[in-house]
């Protein structure tokens, strides 16, 4: 289900003396299957660009063509954001202000319940869908207010999962998680991608980006800074202006400097720099 920016703008506040220009004349493609990472500094544009995708606003200008039909046309037919929440699936940085039921199973089930599945059935999908995020069955009646942050997350990316949506939006998914439960969680939504579900993060971690994505929209002020494939954008000399690369990358240049030969676009994670370095041990004697 292709997504496609033409000539996208959206303005809060229009007409109105605190009128602000968030979102300029983007242009932009997302694939079917792809794993792609919003980045840009705070005030960039990500958040409005994540609301126009779900329907929560509208273009101001342009338009916004979900599987080659407009986010209006869409919104217009069925008089609500329904169709198109169900089509692509967003799980806000702030889970909290997903939540509402009183247990998590109700929590997870409520989406599929409002889409016309039977309660049974919708509680049943609601538990596999709980346990694939690595809650076990005590969680099922727990309010999902006196679970932490990190679980918060999980129930709220559960009630988003059960719609089984085309898209999977994710606004910072790991802020706050230790780095068990941030890498447990990079690696669920991994295997998403790799079981063809398209994926969309935004996130400031320049790791996650590194070793996950392999598409890259950078904003800047609005504009569409970067677009294009996770090697190119950790080459370009204009982005490093912008955003710190992340540690590993700038340890590779080090090593390049000192006469290590590597090839530094392979290079996304520790594992794959110890692997790099060990075949040119071997190759060096």
């Amino acid at each position: 289900m292709p997504i496609e920016f033409k000539n996208v703008s959206y303005t809060y506040a229009r007409k109105t003396p605190n009128e602000y220009l968030a979102l300029y004349n983007a242009n932009l493609t997302i694939n079917e299957g792809e794993y792609v990472a919003i980045v840009g500094q705070t005030g960039s544009g990500k958040s409005t660009l994540v609301q126009l995708l779900n329907g929560l606003t509208l273009p101001t200008g342009g338009e916004l063509f979900i599987n080659d039909k407009t986010t209006k046309q869409i919104c217009k037919r069925n008089k609500t954001t329904k169709e198109l929440r169900k089509k692509i699936g967003v799980v806000f940085q702030f889970p909290e202000y997903q939540l509402f039921e009183e247990t998590i199973v109700k929590d997870v089930a409520f989406g599929l319940i409002n889409y016309g599945l039977k309660k049974e059935e919708a509680y049943k999908k609601a538990k596999e869908d709980i346990l694939n995020l690595g809650l076990d069955e005590s969680y099922f009646e727990k309010s999902p207010f006196e679970i932490s942050g990190g679980e918060r997350r999980k129930v709220a990316i559960a009630g988003i999962l059960a719609l089984d949506p085309d898209v999977l939006v994710l606004d910072e998914p790991t802020a706050g998680l230790d780095p068990k439960s941030k890498n447990d969680l990079l690696d669920f939504i991994e295997k998403l991608h790799q079981n063809g579900k398209t994926i969309i993060v935004v996130t400031h971690d320049m790791s996650l980006v590194l070793k996950y994505s392999n598409h890259v929209i950078m904003l800047d002020k609005g504009e569409v800074f970067f677009d294009g494939n996770t090697k190119d954008f950790f080459l370009d000399k204009k982005v490093e202006e912008l955003i710190e690369i992340p540690d590993i990358l700038k340890l590779t240049r080090k090593l390049i400097d000192k006469g290590v030969n590597i090839d530094i676009s392979k290079i996304i994670s520790t594992e794959s720099l110890i692997d790099a370095i060990s075949k040119w041990r071997e190759q060096n004697g």
